[in-house]
């Protein structure tokens, strides 16, 4: 009888482990990604030097009316710039450039306030076209997020994008 008892506990135990584990998993957030590549007619130089102008996003992005930027010290002591973007549709972003690599056009901002997401990471990456004179610009973020912010951050890249290549090609 203690042994039915035992199994019994064991039993009920291991369904409660599993049910706590499932809801566990049903709230945990995804880590979601977004990536665009669009090709920009003008050379890598040129183009990585609009891309890396970091205070300049509201020249090119529709979505952004006005952008300040200021060096602040983040969260581990370090003093970085960060922009605060002025929204079209109202409410403002601030990101924090995070890291930059001149040898292989490279850089990275992360979002600090706005935006339904979580540990958002973008990287800029620009490389030279198949052609003279193009370049390849690629645009990635690595965040956590639910579908609205997921639509959110699909809708900044896919209007930003347009207005950078349209700027860096007229200018």
């Amino acid at each position: 009888m203690k042994l039915m008892k035992s199994l019994g506990y064991i039993f009920v135990a291991a369904q409660l482990a599993l049910v706590s584990q499932i809801a566990v998993s049903a709230v945990e957030p995804v880590q979601e990604k977004v990536e665009r590549e669009i090709v920009v007619k003008a050379p890598v130089d040129k183009v990585w030097a609009v891309v890396t102008d970091f205070g300049a996003i509201d020249q090119w992005h529709p979505a952004v009316t006005k952008s300040a930027v200021e060096t602040k010290t983040d969260e581990d002591g370090k003093a970085l710039p960060h922009r605060t973007l002025t929204l079209k549709e109202g409410g403002t972003l601030v990101h924090k450039e995070s890291k930059k690599n001149e040898k292989i056009k490279k850089y990275e901002y992360k979002i600090v306030e706005g935006m339904h997401v979580k540990g958002y990471r973008a990287i800029f990456r620009v490389k030279p076209g198949a052609n003279e004179n193009e370049a390849k610009i690629m645009y990635k973020a690595r965040f956590f997020a639910d579908p609205d912010g997921v639509k959110e951050v699909e809708a900044f890249y896919d209007a930003g994008l347009p207005g950078l290549k349209a700027f860096i090609e007229a200018n």
